[in-house]
């Protein structure tokens, strides 16, 4: 039972409240001060540990470069985080939300950190990854739709990737890595990403992106560029592709790819005209194609470069295929290079035939000039071309010629055929000759 209370608060008992509060409180706020100080010390002993062993680190330099090179490569913004956050790459790709950032995961009492990649795609990533819209009897559905079984084959099953409510998440361990290997798989993945939210009708889409995907063999690129430049021929894909397509070391993808960019591909079908490198045939080809494509205002210039070529071997090709298809267009062109000094014996033989069989009266100057050749077997060929050219102003050129001292018994016999063929031809009285 408590005793009552008394005078001055003393109790029955005789005891002190006062003086019992005095000795009690300064104990009791040492030992709340000692509490709260190991509560803190062991707070700050696990948040240490934390920063120490989280992937939020600050960067050490290895994976600072590593970071900011891929950043820079893949044209995002780099973030080097903090003692609490971790680095991020952060940007835009292929018209996508484009986020990098690390994690941590414990396995079996070992911390794993990990780089993530997680491309933000919305409402434009389909609910199925399940390729459709391919018809059984068409071969390019049938095409496109092995592409895109590919694509998805390779996101999900090789690389592991997610996708799910419009995101593609993609991760690899460790925080250093191979740069060029790590931008590669990026970029393939924000391309599948942007091949997979194509509608399935956009075919000239989804061809442009399968051609750029240097994951699939050669082979199948090429043919799906061919149907994009061939079937949808001049719309956007197709011709990006096509300009693409000039770069590659294919010399007969080069020809159609600027056979189809129309005038654009011009300077390109000249370049392969006159490239040693490449097949006579294709060459060929290339000529073939700007003088059918394209009037002489495009394809004169670019025969001209052609004829002009430091290479004898080029250079024949072209007189032989002006030959062959009578291009009197690029007569003058074999004018210029009869006169040009630099213009080899064999070369000049031959453009001299040439002249002579495609019967441009134009040439005929020319012609005269070349009976005084140092070559005798130009001579010749110029007077037999003179006798199917030339006019009455050849005729005395030819006979000098003629009573020439000294002159060659063949060359003599030529010169005398030909004013014969000019005289009749232009109905002139028979000579002394």
């Amino acid at each position: 039972m408590r005793g009552a209370r008394g005078p001055a608060g003393r109790g029955v008992n005789g005891g002190s409240l006062a003086s019992w509060e005095a000795a009690f409180t300064p104990c009791y706020n040492r030992r709340v001060l000692e509490f709260a100080l190991t509560v803190g010390a062991i707070a700050l002993g696990v948040a240490a540990l934390w920063i120490a062993k989280s992937p939020n680190r600050k960067n050490e330099p290895d994976q600072e470069a590593c970071w900011r090179r891929a950043a820079e490569t893949l044209g995002l913004e780099y973030d080097g985080g903090g003692p609490t956050s971790g680095p991020t790459m952060t940007g835009e790709m292929a018209g996508f939300e484009v986020l990098v950032d690390t994690f941590g995961r414990n396995d079996r009492g070992t911390r794993r950190t990990f780089t993530r990649v997680v491309i933000d795609a919305g409402d434009r990533m389909p609910e199925s990854l399940e390729p459709g819209g391919a018809r059984p009897d068409d071969a390019l559905g049938r095409l496109l739709d092995q592409t895109s079984r590919r694509r998805i084959t390779d996101l999900v099953k090789t690389l592991g990737a997610t996708v799910g409510q419009g995101k593609v998440r993609w991760a690899r361990e460790g925080l250093v890595w191979p740069v060029n290997e790590f931008v590669t798989t990026v970029r393939n993945v924000a391309r599948t990403t942007e091949h997979l939210c194509l509608d399935e009708d956009d075919i000239p889409g989804r061809l442009l992106l399968a051609w750029r995907d240097r994951e699939l063999p050669d082979a199948q690129r090429r043919q799906l560029l061919l149907v994009l430049i061939d079937r949808f021929q001049g719309t956007p894909e197709a011709m990006a592709g096509a300009r693409e397509a000039l770069s590659v070391p294919d010399p007969e993808l080069q020809l159609e790819a600027a056979r189809s960019l129309g005038r654009q591909g011009v300077p390109a079908m000249g370049t392969l005209a006159r490239d040693p490198a490449v097949a006579q045939e294709l060459r060929v080809a290339a000529m073939t194609a700007l003088v059918e494509d394209h009037g002489p205002d495009l394809h004169g210039p670019q025969l001209r470069k052609v004829l002009q070529s430091d290479q004898t071997e080029v250079c024949r090709t072209a007189v032989h295929f002006v030959r062959r298809t009578n291009l009197a267009s690029a007569v003058p062109f074999l004018v210029e290079l009869a006169t040009d000094p630099r213009t080899s014996t064999d070369l000049l033989t031959l453009l001299v035939e040439t002249i002579g069989e495609m019967g441009d009266y134009t040439a005929e100057p020319t012609l005269m000039g070349l009976l005084h050749h140092a070559d005798l077997v130009v001579r010749r060929g110029a007077a037999v071309a003179l006798g199917r050219i030339g006019g009455p102003s050849a005729v005395d050129p030819l006979l000098e010629q003629m009573d020439a001292p000294q002159a060659d018994p063949r060359l003599r016999a030529l010169c005398r055929a030909a004013v014969r063929e000019i005289r009749t031809r232009y109905g002139m009285p028979e000579g002394g000759d």
